[in-house]
């Protein structure tokens, strides 16, 4: 697990943290200790892995479903987004339309409606 944790913190600039965490892990560190310097977002990493070393479960399995997962939450919280910006967007456009609409569209109708005085 200290082979991969080490790899990967080389590998993938924003992953630097794992290189400490593998080292902590090597001193016989405590898993949970151990991963504390990581970052937050490094959360699902420590969870998949931590299963792996507990259960001896195959971690690419574990890391495939992980990653998976964390990339359909990713779809989901952008699509949940989008919805929330669309609703946020209709008050805007109603308040600037609507009077538009009815000084080009329904006064004119309305006036062209009454008979001409003359």
């Amino acid at each position: 697990m200290t082979t991969l944790l080490e790899s990967m913190g080389r590998c993938i600039p924003q992953c630097s943290a794992l290189r400490t965490v593998a080292r902590c892990l090597e001193m016989n560190m405590e898993w949970d200790k151990a991963w504390e310097p990581a970052p937050a977002w490094l959360a699902p990493l420590q969870r998949s892995l931590g299963f792996a070393q507990a259960t001896g479960a195959p971690a690419s399995a574990l890391l495939r479903n992980t990653a998976q997962l964390q990339r359909r939450q990713r779809v989901q919280h952008v699509a949940r987004c989008g919805a929330q910006f669309a609703t946020k967007l209709v008050l805007p456009l109603g308040a600037c339309a609507l009077p538009a609409f009815i000084a080009l569209g329904v006064v004119p109708l309305i006036i062209a409606l009454f008979p001409h005085f003359g």
